[in-house]
């Protein structure tokens, strides 16, 4: 652990410049007007494949809903009025990931009655077909949908203490899971798109939702809050400092796209133009979490840069929230921090340029912001941004982990995997968050041993931790050179009693080798759940010992676990965006229980995940927030409520 000597502040502070809110350019807009969500349910028998029978979801304001055009994020394909019972309008759409026909014109002309029942005629070209629905105002959707504000996710690995859980109430069988709603903006797109070398190709930019980032959205004081970036067609305002792989410059790529596709660099539409513009804004959101509807929306215009990827960063950093401000950072290593309730900024810091932020997630308690700098971690203050200390524990940690004791808290955290593949081993290392005074430091058993932090991208902490108790997630390997070594790897898991002095080892149990990327899951505050792509096993938290085990799907190719209740949720493939989930129950007796022999699907829009880079959903009060490929869509999981 190093704290910054105070010889060396004006050093650092002179290298990642400070940057006062009157610096920053930016706009918070605060949608008005009487709310509702929208179901559209399609049927044009006579239309292509896939456009005969489709489900559109979204908002309006005010009588006016606007709908998303399915590739592009900056323009949307048009809107639907109404007005004395009467909804009409146009729009273009595209269906489905990669579709060859590209946009189709919907025309809608429907009434909706008093309930709220929609029935209509829908048409595409000639084509004409029918349109059903239902229009769902604030008030029933509060009615359905309430949550309690107490029960929290503010960071991208969930609540203080417990790891990747949360508590909940009755929970309903997969089968009758519930989409409540969709967010009511329609400039998210999707994670797994943000790759490069597939994005600077006329098939893929005119078949592919645009990037908006890979950040996991977040839930405080009955709030989602979610930072993404939308590219802007105005040009940098700093010079961009990250190799992008596959990327030309923007002449060339749009040169070269325009002739892929036989035509003029003019006649490229919006929606390809955007996944080639170099320049950003960098965006801020707050969601209401009972309905969906957006609270406030602030944009920093041209802030950052359009950096997409392959398998390594940059990564578009999940936010987090405490004290009433949340915090965010941008596409060109811009830490920003706001007002919670009214999306002011409140200041702005500059902690490195993409490069420096391979990381997952941000982590804050009252007072404190911990974010990476340079390389490392470091500590700012929540007030002003002010560096307070910086650690040696490096940025390639993934994200760091928390743990409250007493009335302080503390930041659990490997010293750095990446030192195995050098034939070395690594440190458990806990510091007091205010001070940064490393608290503890212990040398990993059995070197060379690392904590699981990384994975082969930038995957989840490798900790979790209940009340006194740490489980690590551990790799080992050893051998002559890198290659024998990646050769033999082992994976195993340990369990810790932690207190501020110090740490014992209680436990270790070695676990199947696999590309899995999760976190231990710890459930009913008593057992450990361990997983592998076709084995999850149950321990004693105090123990080790097996308390029972089921062979189904678990966490595979970047896949992971979380737990709400006694629901434990199992992303198979966490890596290649596809949205399909399986969950089991674990009693309170520690027995498991497979819920879905086959795989749950959400059942609209599409996956979203970056690659080797995990989006975690935050669970709680029975209900869960997906990220999918066009925005935020709430699930209810708890016990069917009768219409």
């Amino acid at each position: 652990m190093h704290l910054i000597p105070k010889r060396n502040v004006a050093l650092i502070l002179s290298i990642f410049a400070f940057s006062c809110v009157a610096d920053l350019e930016q706009e918070t807009s605060r949608p008005e007007g009487e709310f509702a969500q929208v179901r559209l349910e399609f049927h044009i028998p006579g239309a292509s494949a896939a456009y005969r029978q489709w489900t559109y979801l979204g908002t309006m304001r005010s009588g006016r809903m606007r709908i998303d055009h399915g590739i592009g994020l900056r323009s949307p394909g048009g809107e639907l009025v109404l007005e004395d019972g009467h909804l009409q309008g146009r729009f273009q759409r595209v269906q489905g990931r990669l579709n060859p026909e590209g946009a189709v014109e919907v025309h809608v002309d429907a009434l909706v009655d008093a309930d709220g029942k929609i029935e209509g005629a829908a048409r595409i070209g000639s084509e004409e077909g029918s349109v059903n629905g239902r229009l769902t105002h604030e008030t029933a959707l509060r009615e359905r949908n309430r949550i309690d504000p107490a029960q929290n996710w503010p960071m991208f690995l969930g609540p203080i203490q417990g790891g990747v859980s949360a508590r909940s109430g009755p929970l309903a069988d997969p089968s009758d899971f519930r989409l409540a709603w969709r967010n009511e903006e329609i400039d998210i797109g999707e994670g797994i798109g943000s790759i490069t070398r597939f994005m600077h190709t006329w098939r893929h930019a005119n078949g592919i939702r645009t990037s908006s980032g890979s950040s996991s959205p977040v839930l405080a004081d009955g709030r989602i809050y979610l930072s993404y970036h939308v590219p802007s067609p105005h040009p940098p305002t700093r010079r961009q400092t990250v190799f992008v792989a596959g990327a030309r410059p923007y002449e060339q790529a749009v040169s070269a796209v325009a002739e892929e596709a036989g035509l003029s660099v003019e006649e490229l539409p919006e929606h390809v133009l955007e996944k080639l513009w170099e320049a950003t804004d960098d965006i801020v959101l707050c969601m209401d979490a009972e309905t969906g509807q957006t609270l406030w929306k602030t944009r920093m215009p041209a802030r950052g840069f359009n950096m997409q990827h392959h398998k390594d960063g940059p990564y578009n950093m999940s936010p987090a929230v405490a004290d009433g401000r949340v915090f965010a950072v941008g596409m060109d290593g811009d830490l920003y921090a706001l007002d919670a309730q009214t999306g002011e900024p409140l200041w702005t810091r500059k902690i490195g340029g993409n490069r420096s932020h391979h990381s997952a997630a941000l982590a804050a308690v009252p007072g404190v912001v911990i974010a990476p700098m340079g390389n490392v971690w470091c500590g700012f203050s929540a007030e002003n941004g002010e560096v307070l200390w910086q650690s040696a524990i490096p940025a390639s940690s993934a994200a760091v982990n928390l743990w409250a004791h007493e009335d302080r808290f503390y930041l659990l955290s490997g010293s750095g995997n990446r030192l195995i593949w050098e034939g070395r081993g690594e440190d458990l290392v806990c510091l007091d968050v205010l001070t940064g005074e490393e608290a503890w430091r212990i040398e990993l058993p059995d070197q060379p041993t690392a904590v699981h932090s990384a994975g082969r991208g930038s995957g989840p902490g490798g900790i979790s931790v209940f009340g006194d108790i740490m489980i690590t997630y551990e790799v080992r390997t050893d051998g002559e050179d890198r290659g024998e070594r990646r050769d033999n790897l082992r994976h195993a898991a340990r369990a810790w009693r932690i207190s501020p002095s110090g740490a014992a080892a209680i436990w270790h149990l070695e676990t199947p080798a696999h590309n899995g990327e999760h976190v231990p899951v710890i459930m009913h505050g008593k057992y450990v759940v361990l997983g592998a792509p076709a084995l999850l096993k149950i321990l004693s938290l105090e123990t080790g010992a097996l308390v029972s085990q089921h062979k189904g799907p678990g966490p595979g190719n970047g896949g992971y676990m979380q737990a709400m209740g006694d629901l434990l949720m199992v992303r198979p493939d966490g890596t290649h965006g596809h949205p399909h989930f399986h969950f089991y129950r674990v009693d309170p007796d520690g027995e498991i229980e497979h819920l879905t022999p086959q795989a749950w699907q959400p059942g609209v829009s599409g996956g979203t995940s970056s690659y080797h880079h995990p989006i975690y959903y935050p669970m709680a009060d029975g209900r869960i927030f997906l990220r999918l490929a066009d925005g935020i869509h709430a699930f209810d999981l708890r016990s069917p409520i009768p219409e």
